[in-house]
């Protein structure tokens, strides 16, 4: 059936989205590349909002229907199938996930499985109440750990992997190391660490003020203003505004707006690094680095969570910290470097993509504790709850959520 005017504007909206894009896109660039004019969209839209909202349905009314497909071949025994079948429709349609993360200011997994729970989808009954609370907390996070997993490995596969490797890519190796990891986690312990040894981990853990350099003025302008309306929203003049200084001042410091932001940002993530690696070097076994990285980590956003108002663009966009600048570690390939310097883990477990195993477990090693800080956070939970919800993770990463454990 052909496609009507309605369809095709809607196209090209989700076209600028083909890799993670932090500015706004406006209705005559939308117009240029459908090939009509501005005018023409207002027939179709009253606005932007409606546009966007119409952005939105079709995104979930896609998602819903890969998800249903995802189910029946789930309920048939078919697992892998049903793993590859959201994968390859995250890959051929990753406009829709660089639109979520680039465009959404409170975006979490949580939201998106509220948003297909409220469109009736039946597996999500056993999630959440009628009024949208939350029934069964183990499954929560169970369902959290699933779908941040799924997300931030095709994410990163998308941004490491050149465009025209992905054109028909249906990575079987890749879909069914991401099934086993999912199924049964990495491996690297045959029991879990004694309870008692938990609590002296997490005490090694905390992070008290006075261990942290003060925040950037920068950064902390720039996260104000993502957590009002998400960093595509983000401008010099915003920033200077915040700040009560002149925006010539900043360009005397910046060559431009990506190299301030830039800049703000590696300074914070230096922060957070030097602060990993001095609680890592505190621990004499290797196997339970691994949990100090989880447990510190989240200590670090409790203390300092405005970095997480800038998580997503870190999530989206590795130009943003892939850059060396100054001393110390600011790109993802010198963290996994030290990481295993420090002997994180053992082995690094097959991904079915070799070129980039290590790189792809250790940035989801390393995004999972900003993860189960938001969601805890806009769940407004305790912070010791929020330490032993990054308890059941890692023990989910390191056994899968079957749980069982190596004998």
């Amino acid at each position: 059936m052909e496609r009507n005017t309605k369809e095709w504007i809607l196209d090209a909206a989700f076209s600028f989205y083909h890799e993670p894009l932090f500015v706004n896109v406006s209705l005559s660039q939308i117009a240029q590349r459908t090939g009509i004019s501005k005018a023409a969209i207002f027939k179709h839209f009253k606005n932007k909002e409606t546009l966007i909202q119409a952005m939105d349905n079709r995104l979930y009314d896609s998602v819903s229907l890969a998800l249903e497909q995802m189910q029946g071949l789930h309920h048939d025994g078919k697992d892998i199938e049903a793993l590859k079948s959201i994968i390859v429709f995250l890959i051929h349609h990753r406009e829709y996930v660089f639109y979520l993360v680039c465009t959404k200011a409170s975006l979490t997994e949580d939201a998106v499985l509220r948003e297909l729970h409220r469109r009736g989808m039946p597996f999500l009954e056993m999630l959440y109440d009628e009024n949208g609370s939350i029934k069964d907390m183990e499954l929560y996070f169970r369902s959290i750990f699933v779908s941040a997993t799924i997300l931030i490995f095709v994410m990163w596969l998308f941004k490491d992997t050149d465009n025209e490797e992905l054109l028909g890519y249906e990575p079987e190796d890749f879909i069914h190391s991401l099934n086993g990891l999912i199924e049964n986690g990495m491996g690297n312990r045959s029991q879990p660490i004694a309870d008692e040894r938990l609590a002296e981990l997490d005490a090694l853990c905390r992070i008290t003020g006075g261990e942290i350099e003060a925040e950037d003025k920068i950064f902390l302008a720039i996260s104000r203003i993502a957590s009002k309306s998400g960093f595509q929203d983000i401008t010099v003049e915003k920033i200077a505004d915040e700040l009560g200084l002149a925006k010539s001042s900043l360009y005397s410091s910046y060559t431009n707006k990506t190299d301030l932001i830039r800049c703000s940002i590696l300074g914070e993530l230096q922060k957070l690094y030097a602060i990993i690696i001095r609680k890592l070097k505190a621990v004499q076994q290797s196997d339970e680095r691994l949990y100090v990285l989880f447990q510190a980590e989240l200590a670090y956003f409790m203390l300092r969570p405005q970095i997480l108002f800038i998580f997503q663009a870190l999530f989206a966009d590795a130009s943003l910290y892939d850059d060396k600048i100054g001393q110390g570690i600011t790109d993802r390939r010198a963290f996994c470097a030290q990481m295993q310097k420090l002997k994180l883990l053992e082995r690094i477990p097959d991904m079915g993509v070799p070129f980039m195993d290590e790189l792809l477990i250790f940035s989801w090693l390393s995004v999972l504790p900003g993860v189960v800080y938001i969601h805890c956070q806009r769940n407004d939970f305790s912070p010791d709850f929020m330490r032993t919800a990054m308890r059941s993770i890692y023990h989910m990463v390191e056994f899968g959520i079957s749980g069982k454990e190596v004998h």
